[in-house]
């Protein structure tokens, strides 16, 4: 694949760890009449589990995509291929995260569907989706759901560290109460749910409380991209299809709300060189 980009150094390639992240981003490519072909990584090349564990990865979508950046880099510097990654956790404790890749682009958020956690998409999206009057204020549910987004975000990360083959239990919802305007996270319990051992709980709460004073500023770059559809569901309460819901939510952004962030400018003027 490395030697296809030096022999055809007008190839522009953007390889995302899945199909909706590759849809946004086409779409958003497209909207500045930008040719260019988007992948999901899994569409685009084998990527074997060896090479993804010799980089130190997990072995998922985006342990393949910064495994494919990182060898087309030391193969082909000049490639005109990008690799785009949700930074997920890499946000706690940095704010400006260093791969040195020179092909690995990372979202400016935690997930791509960060980018939709503004007061303008939020507000298409109550009105032509949901079809719910004024009295649901999109700027009151955006500082609603960040918090709580963020205890959530703590606790995954915080089980990741500590018992890694665990995940957070799937129903996270029942630990959550709904109050005037607020959303509380039963912390403990959603821990105990998740994880169950007595000191593998204490471990984990030990963790919790030591990546609080980790989180970054802007809430958005601790917030999950598939729990973002799901606290808006339970605040408003809505039990229409998430995945559906949410692919509805990302097709209200609007390209003038993408155009200022880094990875966007970034991706434009790659594709345009």
């Amino acid at each position: 694949m490395a030697a296809l980009y030096v022999v055809e150094p007008g190839i522009h390639d953007i390889v995302v760890e899945g199909r909706s992240d590759a849809a946004a981003i086409r779409w958003y490519m497209r909207q500045h009449g930008i040719k260019c072909k988007v992948y999901a990584v899994d569409d685009r090349v084998e990527v074997p589990s060896s090479a993804v564990r010799s980089f130190d990865l997990d072995v998922n979508a985006r342990g393949r995509v910064i495994a494919l950046a990182r060898n087309i880099a030391e193969r082909a510097p000049s490639a005109s291929l990008t690799c785009v990654i949700d930074a997920d956790f890499d946000y706690l404790g940095n704010e400006t995260p260093d791969y040195s890749c020179s092909t690995l682009l990372v979202t400016d958020f935690a997930a791509l569907e960060g980018y939709a956690l503004d007061v303008d998409t939020l507000e298409k999206f109550l009105r032509l989706v949901l079809s719910l009057s004024d009295s649901v204020s999109a700027s009151v549910l955006l500082s609603t759901i960040l918090p709580p987004l963020s205890e959530i975000f703590l606790v995954r990360a915080s089980i990741k560290s500590v018992v890694p083959d665990r995940p957070l239990v799937e129903k996270f919802e029942r630990c959550l109460k709904k109050g005037e305007g607020i959303v509380s996270v039963d912390v403990s319990e959603l821990i105990r749910r998740s994880v169950g051992g007595k000191e593998e709980v204490t471990a984990v709460e030990v963790k919790y409380a030591e990546l609080r004073s980790q989180l970054p500023s802007d809430l958005r770059k601790a917030a999950r991209g598939h729990d973002i559809i799901r606290l808006i569901s339970f605040v408003v309460g809505e039990s229409r299809d998430c995945d559906l819901l949410e692919r509805a939510l990302m097709g209200c952004l609007e390209r003038a709300v993408l155009d200022p962030y880094p990875l966007f400018t970034t991706l434009r003027e790659r594709a345009a060189s």
